[in-house]
């Protein structure tokens, strides 16, 4: 039995765009675990935005102007937590396909020696088709790139979304533009900035509602983009060498 102590006053985000049919059941699962969590749902500029009088009560909604990504969605709840003093900032997706109750051991393990913990989805290369045929072959160049970059620090899911971040780790990443899909960024950076990094297994439930908002448009940009920030690292590191 673990006698760690419980972090008093952690972040919850909740970045939706499009997809916050499934937002109050969500939430209320977030405020059942602990009375130490608090939700913010960040409304990345949705056609049909957020009502918050169908949430539970106590919920803090944030709603960007246009559809400006995970990144900027990242900057907010980061921004938010360190000015009000939060412990930690915990990341799930609106979907329905992280884990909530995996939540409590996602901290615990940032409480024990670490400063992000990454949710590694241990059924990420499920599906069939073509779709999902190029997105396993996305995620896994992205993760080989990764690993050779960070010389193998990086965690084996790159593009999990679910994480839990404390303060150092907030400040650190708070200082770069994070990208619209920010995950491998932001743990390729934890490596290579000297945070302290750990992976928990997780499962990940099938989405329950929406849609992926990764097209293969959204893809082939983030292939570019990723590939820009892989060599302006690897030539940044050749230079302090």
């Amino acid at each position: 039995m673990s006698t760690t102590r419980p972090l008093d006053k952690v972040l919850v985000v909740v970045p939706t765009y499009n997809d916050s049919r499934l937002l109050r059941d969500i939430s209320a699962e977030i405020i059942a675990l602990s009375d130490a969590y608090r939700v913010l749902i960040v409304d990345d500029g949705s056609m049909e935005p957020v009502d918050v009088d169908s949430l539970p009560d106590g919920l803090m909604l944030f709603r960007l102007p246009a559809n400006f990504g995970l990144g900027l969605c990242t900057h907010v709840a980061f921004d938010h937590a360190l000015k009000h003093g939060y412990a930690a900032v915990v990341r799930i997706d609106a979907d329905g396909q992280h884990p909530v109750q995996e939540i409590p051991r996602l901290l615990e393990q940032l409480q024990s020696e670490a400063d992000l913990v990454v949710g590694t989805r241990t059924n990420r290369n499920a599906g069939t088709g073509l779709r999902a045929w190029f997105a396993i072959w996305v995620r896994g160049y992205l993760s080989w790139a990764a690993k050779v970059v960070t010389r193998g620090c990086a965690p084996r899911d790159v593009n999990s979304g679910f994480f839990a971040a404390n303060a150092t780790a907030m400040r650190l990443l708070n200082k770069y533009r994070l990208e619209r899909y920010p995950e491998p960024q932001i743990y390729i950076l934890s490596c290579r900035r000297g945070l302290r990094l750990k992976e928990l297994n997780i499962e990940q439930r099938e989405r329950q509602y929406g849609s992926s908002t990764l097209t293969v448009t959204h893809a082939l940009r983030l292939f570019y983009r990723f590939n820009i920030f892989i060599a302006a690292e690897m030539l940044q590191g050749s230079r302090t060498e």
